[in-house]
């Protein structure tokens, strides 16, 4: 079969080069720089790699980053009085060297509970090395005696200390008529009712707020409805239930202000109504 050489035979493993002019291919080599594209499965699997590699180099610089550099370095404590930073920063189970995502606040307030005159605010952490402990100190406030032992209370009406000998000295109000279950040093009066309780915090804490504990002789809870205090210039003040407490005890130093610039030196103040104070001569 006669084959014309402008025509390549197909059947032919020869090839020809294309006469000069005429348009026809090369049909033996592939153009210069023709490209063939990657099969799409070649593509998936290096994407794979690539992500896998990312993902251990990730966890390699976290791993790195929690075993070297957030390690706790320093415990500030904040708020302190007469309690030294040294023996709360002991007692609140931190150590150098600690991970700081690690560190829990209410494992740290369990562990601060070892002494009951530290109240742990909130713990702070500042990265990548530093806790800041913000603590408030129980103060005394009042005292209460039951079974012939004299005890000291804070706001919340926690047990602070115990006097056998009923000789505490501090110059704060006595509190008569909680219903008593138990007492111990340490932990929370134990009363039959609750409502006496939270009486006492709100005649306490407003006392203390506005300044005018050191004038209050006792406080009487027996009854939430009918609570009352006694001044150390004999007054008897009348106070109802424990709402509106800002408001009474603020009328309570109005009136006994104006009192005594009358001269009067006892009897009694009915401050139920604030706004309505009433006294009379006993």
């Amino acid at each position: 079969m006669r084959t014309e050489r402008d025509f390549p035979n197909p059947y032919d493993g020869r090839a020809y080069a294309p006469v000069p002019g005429s348009g026809q291919p090369y049909y033996s080599a592939p153009y210069g720089g023709a490209a063939y594209p990657v099969p799409p499965a070649q593509r998936s699997n290096r994407t794979m790699v690539r992500f896998i590699v990312f993902l251990v180099i990730i966890s390699v610089a976290l791993i790195v980053l929690q075993t070297v550099v957030f390690r706790l370095k320093t415990v500030y404590v904040i708020g302190n009085d007469s309690i030294s930073a040294e023996h709360i920063a002991s007692l609140s189970g931190l150590t150098r060297g600690d991970n700081i995502f690690s560190i829990s606040e209410d494992s740290v307030r369990e562990s601060l509970k070892e002494d009951h005159w530290i109240i742990l605010n909130r713990l702070y952490k500042q990265y990548p090395g530093e806790v800041y402990l913000f603590v408030d100190e129980r103060e005394i406030v009042a005292t209460l005696r039951y079974l012939g032992i004299q005890y000291t209370l804070d706001i919340d009406g926690m047990v602070l200390e115990e006097y056998s000998a009923m000789d505490y000295r501090g110059e704060v109000p006595t509190v008569y008529g909680f219903n008593v279950s138990n007492a111990t040093v340490g932990e929370f009066l134990s009363v039959h009712e609750k409502a006496q309780l939270t009486a006492y915090s709100a005649i306490v804490s407003e006392l203390t707020i506005q300044r005018y504990e050191d004038q209050i002789k006792s406080i009487n809870v027996s009854d939430t409805d009918a609570l009352s205090l006694l001044t150390k210039s004999e007054i008897t003040v009348q106070l109802g239930s424990s709402d509106y407490m800002r408001a009474k005890i603020g009328a309570m130093r109005t009136d006994i202000a104006y009192l005594r610039q009358l001269g009067e030196t006892s009897g009694v103040l009915d401050v139920t109504t604030p706004e309505d104070g009433k006294f009379r001569r006993e």
